[in-house]
């Protein structure tokens, strides 16, 4: 049987941003004479650039997180996750495209950022002070999405100097450790869908309930990732996988909106599935 570094690989997702302000001291410092406090009571945050003119930037940030965190299974540490092998080829192609939006963002701002520090200057009055904005190279440096790819590590060819009994009992804890990995990451996936089905059934539930249609989309969606996501092979995921695939790949939101019965079909469908997922997931999420 394939070991899971045979089937996966971790990758690391990184964002660092410049998040348009700085701590001023001096300013916190003044406020809390002018109040005459005896103690430091804080300080004080100044917005160098306005929020809207990172915010592209921070919306393009978060989509590459949400995507990445969509895509990839728990592991031990934060910032690395689980990428399985059948999903590595999507998951590259879509994180480029997404880090290439925020680059994207990046250039416009830089190029807008001379501009945004003559507007502090006219609007900041005596808080403005030019030498606390980066330099255009600075600012550069302050942002960038990384993604590191690194290889599993393969417990059973652990050579280290110590002795045969503390290295089996080494062995013996990293192999449990994954074991609960691999498991976090079924339940995890067990947990997506649940919490997708619980928000359709309560929507579809309720016959004066307004829906979008991302509704069924974001499960039609969730169920072909599971199929890559589903690292360990486990056959309960799969079949809840495939019967929630072949009782809502058909649906129409439309349809559902204009046609009752469909709809009660769907919730109802969406409840049966939940229970056979509860009893799968040991009497609930």
């Amino acid at each position: 049987m394939e070991s899971l570094k045979d089937r996966a690989v971790l990758v690391k997702f990184s964002d660092h941003a410049w998040r348009g302000g700085l701590i001023d001291r001096a300013v916190g410092d003044q406020v809390s004479k002018d109040a005459g406090a005896k103690v430091d009571t804080g300080h004080y945050w100044k917005r160098l650039v306005p929020k809207a003119a990172i915010r592209p930037r921070f919306n393009a940030s978060n989509a590459a997180r949400g995507f990445h965190l969509a895509n990839t299974l728990p592991w031990l540490e934060g910032g690395v996750r689980i990428l399985p092998v059948a999903n590595f080829r999507t998951y590259m192609e879509g994180i480029r495209k997404l880090i290439a939006v925020a680059e994207s963002e990046e250039t416009k701002f830089f190029k807008d950022y001379p501009n945004w520090i003559l507007e502090a200057e006219r609007t900041h009055g005596k808080l403005f002070k030019k030498e606390q904005f980066p330099t255009p190279d600075e600012l550069k440096s302050k942002f960038k999405i990384e993604i590191d790819v690194i290889p599993l590590p393969n417990i059973a060819d652990w050579r280290v100097d110590l002795d045969a009994g503390q290295v089996k009992a080494l062995r013996e804890e990293a192999e449990r450790k994954m074991a609960t990995v691999q498991a976090d990451g079924i339940t995890e996936l067990y947990s997506r869908l649940q919490d997708l089905l619980e928000h359709a059934n309560k929507k579809l539930d309720d016959p004066e309930g307004v829906f979008r249609d991302s509704l069924i989309g974001n499960i039609k969606q969730l169920v072909g990732l599971i199929g890559k996501l589903n690292v360990t092979g486990d056959k309960n995921l799969e079949a809840v996988r495939k019967e929630t695939e072949a009782k809502f790949k058909d649906l129409i939101p439309e349809t559902l909106r204009a046609d009752p019965a469909a709809r009660t079909k769907a919730a109802k469908d969406a409840r049966a599935i939940m229970k056979k997922m509860s009893a799968y997931m040991g009497g609930g999420k």
